[in-house]
């Protein structure tokens, strides 16, 4: 009888640690809750426990050391929370750290690529309904603290919105409005800056922006197809051109760790896009591949072995598609698997473990 209580604890154990070796946080956006889910390096996802992170979850961020930033759309009173602070340990467990209040709702969040700063898009809510609308630069300590914000950088007087930015290496913000985008500068000491750098998309509206992993180009999706935007080593940029999508729109983007895949969900669609980015930098489309279900969001895994896409559009449905990008790069669809919840799950993010004892065959992509 002992050797079966004891080889059922073993089977156990190595199931906790296969099940966990990746980590998602999707925020529930008709809840006041995030769920979290893990994938094991077959690409199974089991869901995972729910934690109240106050109302209107909208986008997440996670550093490598798993410091978990979540953005809240709802701000009102009495929560009154932009931001909700969580930790994934190291064996896979999250736990909520605290609430973090900027004066008003979050759009957008980045960490920056060396770890050390989080930049919030938000509004301030001033009296008689006034408001201020622009981005914090928040510090993460070497003990994963977040700090009050160092600086804040009003974009009110430009007469734009910023719904959605990203980071690159060089310390180079983007900013997206309807048109043109716009360039900020981060510098060492989190001072964020504006620039004279300004890119005209030609009357094209933008919806989403990702820098590549190398830091040579961004990605910006518009009602043409994706607009690839060239940088160069002294910041300046250029538009290289358009990559059309048959004619559909483009919602989400992401971008394989090694630069070389870029994967897109279609507006109102089942389809990801899938575009090759050649060395000498130029974008070809590459082929698409079916989901269950309308996809939104989509983020590709640190080793880039796995992209899962989430669907956004139909109320009370959502469901995570599992796609495994092979060393050839050719990309399969693996499995979905239903949230059983009647919320929306409009973006998550993934974070990877690091290595245990018992896995060895764990691998940082490089």
């Amino acid at each position: 009888m002992k050797k079966y209580i004891y080889l059922l604890i073993i089977i156990i154990l190595i199931e906790c640690v296969l099940i966990g070796q990746y980590v998602g946080i999707g925020g529930l956006f008709e809840s006041d809750q995030v769920q979290v889910f893990y994938m094991d390096y077959n690409g199974n996802i089991n869901f995972g426990n729910r934690l109240n992170a106050n109302r209107g979850p909208w986008k997440i961020a996670i550093s490598n050391k798993g410091l978990v930033v979540v953005g809240h759309i709802a701000y009102f009173p009495p929560d009154l929370v932009t931001l909700t602070i969580l930790k994934i340990d190291k064996n896979g467990n999250v736990t909520k750290i605290r609430d973090v209040n900027l004066g008003g709702k979050c759009y957008d969040i980045n960490i920056t690529q060396d770890q050390r700063y989080v930049l919030v898009n938000h509004q301030i809510d001033l009296p008689d309904n006034n408001y201020d609308h622009g981005i914090s630069v928040l510090e993460i300590t070497e003990n994963d603290v977040i700090t009050p914000p160092k600086y804040f950088l009003s974009l009110l007087n430009l007469n734009i919105s910023f719904p959605n930015f990203d980071v690159n290496q060089q310390g180079v913000l983007l900013g997206i409005i309807q048109n043109p985008l716009y360039i900020l500068n981060l510098d060492e000491n989190g001072n964020l800056t504006y620039t004279n750098n300004y890119i005209n998309l030609q009357n094209v509206s933008a919806s989403d922006v990702e820098f590549s992993p190398d830091g040579k180009n961004f990605y910006v999706t518009t009602w043409k197809g994706i607009a690839v935007v060239d940088v160069d080593e002294n910041k300046n940029v250029s538009l290289w051109g358009y990559v059309d999508t048959d004619g559909s729109q483009p919602v989400e983007i992401s971008v394989t760790p090694n630069s070389h895949l870029i994967l897109e969900t279609i507006v109102f669609s089942n389809i990801v896009a899938i575009f090759r980015n050649n060395d000498d930098q130029s974008v070809e489309y590459k082929d698409k591949i079916n989901t269950q279900t309308l996809p939104q969001p989509i983020d590709i895994t640190h080793d880039g072995k796995y992209a899962v896409v989430g669907s956004g559009y139909i109320p009370g449905q959502c469901t995570l598609s599992v796609l495994k990008i092979n060393p050839d790069e050719s990309i399969i669809h693996l499995q979905d698997k239903n949230v059983i919840a009647p919320y929306d799950m409009h973006y998550f993010a993934l974070y990877q473990l690091p290595p245990t004892s018992v896995d060895n065959n764990w691998q940082l992509y490089k």
